[in-house]
């Protein structure tokens, strides 16, 4: 072997000796090549396949030390000879650069392929071995190695830049015509040049190999640096070099260091398919989400060059799958619109890694009900933030913090949606179901504010859990929310209704979510006549509950449903103290058992109307299915059909609403159990009709006007008309009345500001009494007007009334031969005829009666018109 390496100067890569190898076997001997060395000689000054007890099938390698890197342009060159056609076991390879010297193992590098692939299409390629795996990079002439024999002498260009070229000549001469090129920067170094060859017994002497060059060669003399480390488990960790390590050295113990601990380091190894990894192992196990320091010292490259001391830091990520509540929804921007200008006018969720857990993204799917999408690759740390929206917004919230755009992010709806994060598996880690009244705030509902989670302790799905923000920006995408840990909810859940839905159940219904673990223990429900319950089922929208009994209800009897103080609402408030609920199976009610108590037909500018209903009978009277009508109208919103399953029971009122949560937020509300929504027939600002109708049946009746408000009033807007008296007809003169200014203008679903009780002890000797003689018109709700009740013993009265001051002055005729019915009242709100307030003083009643057979009987009456000091 003639080998001719040429070192004429210290070149300009720092780490490397410039150098050229050149090989043509002229001297007859493969000196320096190792492999099968047995199998091959040099013959007629080549390097040939010389197997001389071939078996079936063989592979036979030779290899020699050529280190050579992408740091200069680099060529190689050879001339390879079969004195056969290529088959698919007859071929060889010519190994440019590899990472170790054995070509029969896995290794990482590349080679050139002289047939054996497609017959007499056989071409030269350019492959890249990885491990056992390889990959064709160019495909040469088609033919071109399909030959009867091949001659060809190849040449092979890689620039710095990763650029590869392959050029031959067929007649094994320099006449070179372009092969193709393809551009690869896997592997930017190796250390052997090589030749290996998949042979049958009966081509044991068919290959050879001339005419080697390799420019330029480099001797390393640069120790090998440690680039990082990466954890393969608790127990394992790869360091990585940036150049095949001496096996022999890596296996010292002594040159590693781990701090912390986790143990002792009980193996070191080469890695079999990256020598430039090393792989560690340790005794113990590292601690999730700690930061280590791996400490380096001595290691040795395939060069021999020794490294010193060097370190990397790195952090020890646990990937933990994700499970229910690991992970929170914690602030939805459902209607982006109209923007405040600090946030992207786009929809957006946030999401928080509540756990201590690192979870991959890859496993998580986010959905609006439909279905769900994956939200991306990457990691989720704990206690972090993380912004989902779509692909093309994600560069909006990137100042805001970590954001991943989700290919099919799910529209959300501005009403309301029920949006859910869950894994891959199906397992629902995060669900909730939002609706428009949790922004708790009309202005912020209409849009450009995101909701809040308030408190990661307590149930997402939860309406008191979650408000609108109050963030300048409009919401907090990425950070801490604004009203964190803000709950205003103390108080336990209500029960509302506890309504019959066959003989042995009830659907109860409360005034907030409940806690699923405390609404379905049994021990907090219990009946009157010994009977209890055998199941509490909580119904989806988890302020519902069905409760199975072990005993039929009897028709016609009432039972008292007791609540046991402990049941929690969805936020963990429970329930202070006992509740009693009267239920059991409802019955029709009749003509004058359910009436039009308040009503509230002109409210405030964006207000709701509302209808009072009380119930003054001895039944228990399910609402569902009563219709609402206003009878004055022709068209338009005549009628509505009360939806709600509600029972009302003896001497409780319910206020009927367009909105529940605009009553509440306008007016005095002491039962917020006592109001729910339902459309409304539409009730003019002046005068209509509410009547209301069961089974075809009417019930009651009223004609509303707002001539039956009090004269005093400066504006009728938001105050509701009341009912003073449950016994005399609903249309029954002087039994209607302002509701007082004091009480806030109207008492939904509890006792009127203005009621009359007739007194049994006032006897019947005269037909008009006074109930109180002393009234003041301030609008307090105390005394607001003087009620003249009276009672006839016979039909056929008329009547003229009219009040005097203390002088015998006129002040306001009450009645002109008015008739009177059996019963009723007549009042004086405390104005003169000239519709001016009165003076106050001591005032007489002097009231004319003509009886129905003729004759006339006086009546006076002193009364004090009073006012405030």
């Amino acid at each position: 072997m003639k080998a001719t390496i040429f070192f004429p100067i210290l070149c300009c890569f720092a780490s490397f000796l410039h150098a050229q190898l050149s090989i043509d076997f002229a001297n007859g001997n493969f000196q320096g090549w190792s492999g099968d060395s047995s199998k091959f000689a040099v013959v007629n000054g080549a390097l040939q396949l010389n197997d001389n007890n071939p078996a079936a099938s063989n592979q036979s390698y030779l290899s020699l030390p050529a280190a050579t890197t992408s740091d200069a342009v680099t060529t190689w060159e050879f001339l390879s000879s079969l004195t056969f056609s290529p088959s698919t076991t007859n071929y060889p390879r010519i190994y440019l650069s590899a990472s170790q010297s054995n070509l029969s193992q896995a290794l990482n590098g590349y080679f050139v392929q002289v047939g054996g692939i497609n017959g007499d299409l056989d071409a030269l390629q350019l492959c890249r071995q990885d491990g056992n795996n390889i990959t064709v990079l160019l495909n040469g002439r088609a033919g071109g190695a399909g030959t009867a024999t091949v001659n060809v002498r190849v040449r092979v260009k890689r620039s710095a830049a990763g650029l590869w070229t392959m050029e031959a000549d067929y007649a094994g001469g320099r006449n070179f015509e372009s092969e193709g090129n393809v551009q690869d920067q896997s592997y930017p170094s190796g250390t052997h040049f090589g030749w290996i060859c998949r042979y049958t017994a009966t081509r044991n002497k068919s290959f050879s190999l001339d005419d080697v060059l390799i420019d330029p060669l480099f001797s390393d003399r640069t120790p090998p640096i440690l680039l990082g480390v990466e954890t393969q488990n608790e127990q394992r960790i790869t360091l990585r070099f940036n150049e095949a390590v001496d096996a022999s050295t890596a296996t010292e113990l002594n040159h590693y260091d781990l701090n912390p601990t986790a143990g002792s380091i009980s193996s070191a190894q080469r890695d079999a398919g990256n020598p430039n990894h090393i792989i560690l192992s340790l005794s113990g196990k590292m601690q999730n989400l700690t930061a280590y320091t791996c400490t380096v010292t001595g290691i040795r490259d395939a060069a021999g060059n020794v490294a010193g001391v060097q370190s990397a830091k790195f952090t020890y990520l646990e990937i933990g799958k994700a499970a229910e509540g690991d992970i929170l929804i914690s602030e939805i921007m459902a209607d982006p619109t109209p923007a405040l200008g600090k946030l992207p006018a786009v929809e957006y969720l946030e999401l928080w890694n509540k756990s201590t857990k690192v979870i991959a993204l890859d496993e998580l799917q986010v959905s609006n009900g439909g279905t769900p999408v994956r939200i991306g690759t990457g990691l989720f740390l704990p206690n972090t933030f993380l912004i989902l929206c779509a692909p093309e917004n994600a560069a909006g919230f990137q100042p805001f913090g970590p954001v991943q755009g989700v290919s099919g992010f799910p529209a959300l709806t501005n009403a309301g949606d029920d949006v859910s994060v869950r894994t891959t598996n199906g397992l629902v880690v995060n669900l909730v179901n939002y609706d428009d009244d949790w922004y708790r705030d009309e202005d912020k509902a209409q849009g450009g504010w995101a909701l809040e989670l308030i408190s990661a302790n307590a149930t997402s799905d939860c309406p008191g859990n979650w408000r609108a923000s109050v963030d300048p920006t409009g919401g907090t995408p990425g950070r801490i929310n604004s009203i964190n840990n803000q709950i205003t909810d103390r108080s336990g859940p209500r029960l509302i209704t506890a309504v019959s839905t066959s003989t042995q159940e009830l659907l109860l219904t409360f005034d907030e979510p409940l806690d699923p673990v405390t609404a379905e223990d049994l021990k907090y429900y219990a009946l009157t006549d010994g009977i209890s319950p055998l199941d509490a089922v909580l119904q989806s929208n988890k302020t519902s509950l069905r409760l199975i009994l072990n005993t039929p209800l009897q028709n016609t009897k009432a039972y008292t449903l007791t609540l046991a103080p402990g049941i929690r609402d969805c936020l963990g408030n429970a329930q202070s103290s006992p509740q009693q609920l009267l239920t059991g199976l409802p019955q029709a009610p009749a003509v004058g058992d359910l009436i039009v108590n308040e009503i509230l037909f002109n409210p405030l500018s964006g207000g709701s109307d509302f209808v009072e209903l009380y119930n003054k009978s001895q039944k228990l009277i399910s609402l569902r299915g009563m219709s609402l009508i206003n009878r004055q109208k022709t068209s338009g919103g005549i009628q509505s059909t009360i939806t709600t399953d509600y029972l009302l029971a003896p001497g409780r009122y319910v206020a009927v609403a367009g909105s529940k949560s605009n009553i509440q937020q306008g007016y005095i509300v002491k039962d917020s159990s006592a109001i729910f929504s339902n459309a409304l027939p539409t009730l003019d600002d002046d005068a209509g009709n509410i009547t209301l109708r069961f089974n075809n049946i009417t019930l009651d009746s009223f004609n509303y006007s707002n001539k039956l408000h009090s004269p005093l009033l400066e504006d009728e807007e938001g105050i509701s008309l009341e009912r003073l008296n449950f016994d005399l007809p609903t249309n029954a003169a002087g039994n209607w009345h302002s509701a007082a200014i004091s009480a806030g203008g109207a008492t939904p679903g509890y006792t009127n500001s203005q009621v009359f009780r007739p007194d049994p002890a006032n006897g019947a000797e005269t037909i008009f009494r006074l109930e109180e003689a002393k009234f003041s018109p301030d609008g307090d709700g105390f005394q607001d007007v003087l009620l003249l009740p009276y009672q006839t013993n016979t039909p056929g009265y008329l009547a003229n009334i009219i009040v005097f001051d203390i002088n015998g002055r006129q002040v306001k005729r009450l009645a002109r031969n008015e008739s009177l019915a059996a019963e009723g009242i007549l009042k004086w709100d405390g104005t003169t005829d000239e519709l001016l307030k009165a003076r106050v003083g001591v005032y007489v009643i002097w009231i004319e009666l003509f009886e129905p057979d003729g004759g006339k009987a006086l009546q006076k009456l002193s009364c004090v018109l009073a006012g405030r000091l």
